[in-house]
């Protein structure tokens, strides 16, 4: 569902009405909200399509005020995290967004490889980093078809040592 006209306009109109009573304005937490308001409702933001033309929107009462905002996902922790929406097809709404950095994002996309093991879901990236095999050995051993199980429990061969060849024996 697309974002009315109506609240399309209420948006703009607070995202022009900079009130200085929560003594916050231009801080990064601010600019994260002013920000997910344009994603949602300003139709010629270059991200516009991601978000309010996906059908994506910001809950009323963060909408109109970033004190309720600000109360329900606090201060953004450090310059390395973002606002993230939980379910990438939710909307800006509370119980579905947290700050989380770039690491915890990329492992949050439609795109994403998940894997569930043991009733465990995680990206394909995260269960490298828990079982120690590396990603590209867990892809390509899912890839035809070994069973979730074998491929996480499985120690990767180890390497072979390439032996140098002298150059004679090339020709």
């Amino acid at each position: 569902m697309r974002n009315s006209p109506l609240q399309r306009k209420k948006a703009a109109e607070t995202l022009r009405h900079t009130s200085t009573i929560h003594g916050m304005v231009n801080t990064p937490t601010w600019r994260t909200w002013r920000n997910i308001k344009k994603r949602c409702f300003t139709t010629s933001y270059e991200y516009y399509k991601h978000y309010g033309g996906r059908g994506i929107t910001v809950c009323e009462r963060w909408v109109n005020s970033f004190a309720a905002f600000y109360e329900d996902v606090g201060e953004r922790p450090g310059q390395e995290y973002s606002l993230e929406r939980i379910d990438n097809d939710g909307n800006y709404e509370p119980g579905n967004c947290r700050w989380a950095t770039q690491k915890e994002q990329s492992r949050n996309r439609q795109t994403s490889f998940m894997v569930t093991f043991r009733g465990e879901t995680r990206c394909l990236a995260e269960w490298a980093e828990i079982t120690g095999i590396p990603y590209r050995i867990l892809f390509s051993r899912l890839r035809p078809a070994w069973s979730v199980e074998k491929a996480l429990t499985t120690p990767p061969k180890p390497h072979r040592q390439i032996q140098e060849v002298s150059k004679d024996r090339l020709y």
